[in-house]
């Protein structure tokens, strides 16, 4: 039952009047989404979780979830309902098993029109992408393409390198839904740099931007985003934060 969920009552601000003095937190429900192991001695564990943000809408806030699997011997990420606050196996959207059992290192959602979200995740050395369209009442989905797509590779290191070793992808958020910035991590602990890619409707996503973190920064281990109001143009800045085991 590793997927949980949970109410959070907040505490009165200071100038309501009422008998509740204190927050509190309920649990509402647990469930398991990942396809059941049979090893009694499996340590498969829920690593990673994001949903989409909450958009309120006259037929109420509609929204998708996905979780990826840590410590399995085959790696798996589930796409669902995120509109229920306890998911079940009615809910999931799509299940996703990564091509030579690797683990997904992070994933992101973007909604990318009514009803439809781009989910990317990336492995150590690969990027992927797929599109849902997906109907809230009927629970029926339609995605483009019928698998993920791999939108980015790694380019495989000269043989006669001294060290021949790649960069590895450690994370990835959604800067809009047609652009991805992911965190790398240069082998050896030689630093880290973040990378824009730009998503195209088929094909490869296209490199747009690079930029080297400061050489204090041995690796990097986590990444996350804001996006900024955009102006009168429609133009906008996201700030970015980077954090490094330094």
């Amino acid at each position: 039952d590793h997927f949980r969920s949970f109410e959070i009552k907040y505490p009165p601000r200071k100038k309501q009047k009422t008998d509740e003095e204190k927050g509190h937190v309920y649990p509402l429900g647990k469930n398991s989404l990942f396809t059941p192991t049979p090893s009694a001695k499996s340590e498969t564990y829920q690593r990673l979780l994001r949903l989409t943000p909450a958009l309120k809408r006259a037929n109420g806030s509609k929204r998708i979830g996905a979780i990826a699997t840590g410590l399995a011997k085959q790696a798996e990420l589930v796409v669902f309902n995120a509109t229920t606050s306890t998911p079940g196996s009615e809910d999931i959207i799509a299940r996703i098993t990564p091509d030579g059992g690797a683990e997904v290192g992070d994933l992101d959602i973007a909604t990318s029109g009514v009803d439809e979200f781009s989910l990317a995740y990336c492995t150590d050395y690969d990027l992927y992408e797929q599109t849902y369209q997906y109907d809230f009442t009927k629970k029926q989905v339609q995605k483009t393409p019928k698998g993920p797509r791999r939108i980015h590779q790694m380019p495989a290191p000269d043989v006669s390198a001294s060290t021949p070793l790649r960069s590895k992808f450690r994370a990835l958020r959604f800067l809009d839904a047609q652009n991805v910035v992911a965190l790398l991590n240069k082998p050896g602990r030689k630093g880290a740099e973040l990378r824009v890619y730009h998503l195209y409707p088929t094909g490869p996503a296209a490199t747009t931007l690079q930029l080297t973190l400061p050489s204090h920064i041995k690796q990097a281990v986590s990444l996350d985003v804001c996006a900024l109001d955009a102006d009168k143009k429609g133009n906008r800045q996201v700030v970015v934060a980077v954090a490094g085991q330094d």
